[in-house]
C-alpha cells in the first residue's frame, strides 16, 4: 500500500484525486499537511 512517488506533490493539492471515481471534496489530505506544517512537522 502507498501513493505512488509520481503523486507525491499532486495528493497534497486542493481538489486533487488520484481516481476519478473517488469520493470526497479533495481537500482533506490538503488540511492534514498545512496543520502538520503548522506544527513545524513535515509529511
Amino acid at each position: 500500500m502507498g501513493v505512488n512517488a509520481e503523486y507525491f506533490e499532486k495528493i497534497f493539492q486542493v481538489f486533487q484525486w488520484l481516481q476519478p471515481d473517488d469520493e470526497g471534496t479533495g481537500i482533506g489530505l490538503t488540511i492534514v499537511k498545512r496543520v502538520v506544517e503548522w506544527h513545524g512537522g513535515r509529511i
